[in-house]
């Protein structure tokens, strides 16, 4: 098991055991060294932990080896971003999912590399936020959030295609928010 923590200037990531709660490792990542934030965290079947949040005015993603902390890899993502879910597929790829000037993203990372796959924007630029995703069981991306439409928010779900990043379809619900402060989360069941 692992957790991330936040200080003023970098991640911090420890690892503990969940047999009797010994700190396995623990390991600083500062991007910037300013205004360092971690706020999400995944783990792979693997045991690799991923962690990601906001480096200065961008995505700083790293993923760390479960049983020992080794860094394996780190990749940012520019613009002013913030980031919300992550999620791991079954073949070890991250989805990162947050906001940035364009609107909502959603990006793919390649699990062994951290290179980039695609990345998507949705929605209103500035003003649209992606909360939370999941992986269906065809292998695809699915994300829900907030799109500033026709002058009030309302929530928006974007299913896309893994290999490519296109849209395979979007809805809206029926359902509008005060603000685009709110927060959203999203899970499959079976069809």
């Amino acid at each position: 098991e692992a957790q991330s923590t936040v200080n003023s200037y970098a991640f911090a990531t420890v690892s503990y055991s969940v047999v009797d709660g010994a700190q396995n490792w623990v390991r600083l990542y500062s991007g910037s060294g300013f205004s360092d934030r971690a706020s999400c965290i995944a783990s792979d079947f693997n045991g690799d932990i991923y962690v990601s949040g906001k480096s200065r005015f961008s995505i700083a993603t790293i993923k760390y080896r479960g049983s020992d902390g080794v860094e394996l890899w780190s990749a940012v993502e520019g613009g002013d971003t913030e980031v919300h879910d992550l999620v791991v597929d079954l073949a070890g790829d991250l989805y990162v999912v947050g906001y940035s000037a364009e609107g909502f993203l959603t990006s793919k990372h390649q699990g062994g590399s951290g290179a980039l796959s695609w990345s998507r924007a949705f929605g209103t630029p500035g003003e649209s936020r992606g909360y939370s995703a999941v992986i269906d069981s065809i292998g695809n991306v699915s994300v829900i959030g907030l799109d500033y439409l026709e002058g009030a928010y309302s929530y928006v779900v974007v299913s896309y295609n893994a290999g490519t990043g296109g849209d395979n379809w979007v809805s809206r619900p029926n359902v509008e928010s005060e603000s685009n402060r709110s927060s959203a989360s999203i899970k499959v069941a079976p069809d």
